[in-house]
């Protein structure tokens, strides 16, 4: 049923207006949501943008939603990244350190229950959700990189402080927000999105935005794992 679901979606985005598309996709944890947050206010007239509304406006490859969203700017997320090689537009794709992204996803995935309770951080690193699958996407970006259509955007780059990235980002995507970029980094900072999310029912959310030290998984990794971490780093700079 949902591989029906994805099919409908890339053939509704194939025949759509791609001067008003955006596809952000991305491997989990990487700052999708945060970016996906920051375009639907530029290309929106809301303001306070929590997690269920940008999922809402800003909809899932697959989820049934996207035939919904007729008007305006359309922008979609997936995390099936193979898939922007059929849409046809313009594609942003985000990435983070490699062990801080991993590290994320765990604990994400353990929030939400998606762990199985003996499953540690090694293991996780060493399922099909861990750090292979992250070097997967990285080496997907690496041999597309020269793609026109396509867009780098380091998670670093996102963070407050780095407005000038997202308003270069502004202008290559054609957007022209009606607010200013400095006004939409103060709705979407960290501060006013953990006050959003400590509202929410949403108990995947709880912690969400604050800071977390992953250090503490260091000491999980044997030489093996580091093996496959140093490849991820050398992918992610060569980026």
């Amino acid at each position: 049923m949902k591989l029906l679901r994805i099919l409908r979606d890339i053939i509704y985005l194939q025949l759509k207006d791609k001067s008003t598309l955006v596809v952000v996709a991305s491997y989990p944890k990487t700052g999708s949501t945060l970016l996906r947050k920051r375009l639907v206010i530029a290309t929106s007239k809301r303001t306070m943008v929590t997690h269920e509304v940008v999922n809402s406006i800003s909809p899932e490859i697959g989820h049934g939603r996207i035939a919904r969203l007729s008007k305006g700017w359309l922008i979609i997320k997936t995390h099936h990244w193979i898939l922007t090689r059929v849409i046809g537009a313009t594609c942003v794709f985000t990435i983070r350190e490699p062990f801080d992204t991993v590290a994320s996803y765990f604990e994400y995935r353990k929030r939400l229950g998606l762990n199985s309770e003996e499953e540690s951080f090694r293991m996780f690193w060493r399922s099909k959700n861990g750090m292979s699958r992250y070097i997967e996407y990285l080496s997907f970006l690496s041999q597309n990189k020269n793609d026109p259509r396509f867009i780098l955007l380091k998670y670093s780059d996102m963070l407050e402080g780095s407005e000038r990235y997202f308003h270069d980002l502004l202008l290559r995507l054609n957007i022209n927000s009606r607010i200013s970029v400095e006004k939409i980094y103060t709705l979407t900072s960290r501060a006013v999105s953990v006050s959003l999310e400590r509202s929410s029912q949403d108990s995947s959310l709880s912690d969400f935005s604050t800071k977390k030290n992953y250090s503490v998984y260091a000491g999980d990794l044997d030489e093996s794992d580091l093996k496959s971490l140093r490849k991820a780093e050398r992918l992610y700079e060569s980026l």
